[in-house]
C-alpha cells in the first residue's frame, strides 16, 4: 500500500471471530485481529477510500475500519465461495462502470441475488462517521454558507424513504406471521408456511440493518434515534415470533405493542415521504373505511377472523390497482415489496390495527343494542 497508494484495497480470503486470516514466515495462518487492522489504516485514511474484506465473519473488522475509510464492506457470516465471487464481479463491474461506491455496493449485492444465491444480505456496508469540531461563531442572518446543501438533503430524504420502507416490509411479515398465530382462520390457511413467513421476516431485517448502516452518516441526530428505537422493537417482536404460531391469549398484548410500532413508524414514514405518503394513507384509509361499512351493516365490529379475511380482500384490491394503474407485473404479495408496495400494505395494516385494538376485535362481533 506504501507503494501503490491504492483508492481500494481488496482482501480475499478466510476469516473468523478471531480475525483475518493471513500467512506468516512459516507458511502458518495468523489471525490480525480487529485492532491492529484499524492501527493500519489509520496511516492510509488519506489514502484509501474503500476497504472490502471478502472474507467470512469480517464484520467485525470492518467496524474497526470504518473509524477511520470512508466506506469499508464486509462479512456478517459465513459466506461462500460462490456468493463472495460474484459480490467481487458485481462490484467491480460497477465501479469500472463509473459508478460510486455505494452504487457497486449493491451491484454485488445484486450479483449475488441474480445467481440465485440466498446470500446477498451477508455483505454490509459501514460508512466513516465524521465528528466536525465545534466552531463558535457570531450569528449572521444574511450568511447562508452553513445551510445543508441541496445534495445533502436529497441524500438524507433519500435513505430515509429508503429505510422507511425496509421497515414497512418487516412490518407487513411481522403482521402476517401474527395473524397466522392468533387468528383460526389464518392458521388454518398458512401454518404450514410459517417457517417460510419468517425466512422472509430474517431478510427484511437484514436488509434493514443494511440500509441503516449505509445511511448512518446522512441521518440527523432525531432520525437515528427514531430508527434506532423502531429497529429495536422490530427485532423483538420477531424473536418472540418466531417461538412459533401457538400465542394462546398472549396476542391481545402482542397486537397493542404492533399498534404502538406501527405508530411510530407512520410518523418516521410522514417525515420521510411527507405527500405521497399521505395521499396513499388517505386512500388506504378510504377503502378501509367502505369495506368495513360493507361488513358490518349494523353490526358491532368485526371480529379478528373477520379483520384478517378483510386484510386480504383490501390486499387484493391494491394488487388489482397495481395492474390497472401502474401496469405491473405484480401478481403475488412478495412481489410488491420491490414496487413500493410495502407502504401500501404497511398502511393497511396499521388502519386495521387500530380498528382491532380500538374496538377491541379480538372477540366475535357483538349485536349493538337497541
Amino acid at each position: 500500500m506504501l507503494d501503490i497508494e491504492p483508492k481500494i484495497v481488496h482482501f480475499s480470503g478466510h476469516g473468523g471471530p478471531g480475525g483475518l486470516a493471513l500467512e506468516d514466515d512459516d507458511g502458518q495462518a495468523r489471525f490480525i485481529h480487529k485492532e491492529a487492522l484499524s492501527s493500519l489504516f489509520k496511516l492510509f485514511k488519506d489514502k484509501v477510500e474503500c476497504v472490502l474484506l471478502n472474507a467470512c465473519y469480517s464484520q467485525d473488522q470492518a467496524e474497526g475500519i470504518s473509524e477511520h475509510i470512508n466506506y469499508v464492506i464486509g462479512m456478517s457470516k459465513e459466506v461462500s465461495d460462490k456468493a463472495a465471487l460474484e459480490f467481487a464481479v458485481g462490484f467491480y463491474d460497477a465501479i469500472g462502470a463509473g459508478r460510486s461506491i455505494e452504487d457497486a455496493f449493491e451491484f454485488g449485492r445484486n450479483a449475488i441475488q441474480s445467481e440465485g444465491i440466498t446470500e446477498h444480505s451477508t455483505p454490509q456496508m459501514l460508512r466513516r462517521v465524521v465528528t466536525a469540531p465545534a466552531i463558535v461563531t457570531q450569528p449572521n442572518q444574511n450568511d447562508s454558507s452553513r445551510a445543508e446543501n441541496p445534495q445533502s438533503i436529497e441524500r438524507r430524504i433519500f435513505g430515509g424513504q429508503a429505510i422507511s420502507q425496509t421497515m414497512a416490509m418487516l412490518f407487513v411479515d411481522l403482521m402476517r406471521l401474527l395473524y397466522v398465530a392468533s387468528s383460526d382462520v389464518a392458521k388454518g390457511a398458512n401454518v404450514e408456511r410459517y417457517v417460510e413467513f419468517i425466512r422472509l421476516a430474517d431478510q427484511h431485517f437484514d436488509d434493514l440493518r443494511s440500509r441503516i448502516a449505509a445511511s448512518s452518516v446522512i441521518l440527523d441526530a432525531h432520525s437515528h434515534k427514531q430508527i434506532d428505537q423502531l429497529e429495536l422493537r422490530l427485532s423483538w417482536m420477531l424473536g418472540r415470533l418466531k417461538n412459533g404460531p401457538n400465542l394462546s391469549g398472549e396476542y391481545r398484548s402482542y397486537f397493542t405493542k404492533m399498534m404502538q410500532i406501527g405508530t411510530a413508524l407512520h410518523e418516521l414514514c410522514l417525515g420521510a415521504a411527507g405527500e405521497h405518503y399521505q395521499s396513499i394513507t388517505t386512500h388506504v384509509e378510504e377503502n378501509v373505511e367502505r369495506s368495513l361499512k360493507q361488513s358490518r351493516r349494523g353490526v358491532g365490529s368485526p371480529s379478528l377472523n373477520e379483520t384478517f379475511l378483510l386484510r386480504l380482500k383490501l390486499q387484493t384490491e391494491l394488487l388489482s390497482e397495481s395492474h390497472e394503474l401502474e401496469n405491473s407485473s405484480i401478481s403475488t404479495i412478495a412481489d410488491d415489496m420491490d414496487q413500493d408496495f410495502a407502504i401500501r400494505y404497511f398502511v393497511l395494516d396499521y388502519q386495521l390495527l387500530r380498528v382491532i385494538t380500538g374496538n377491541n376485535s379480538f372477540d366475535p362481533p357483538r349485536s349493538q343494542s337497541a
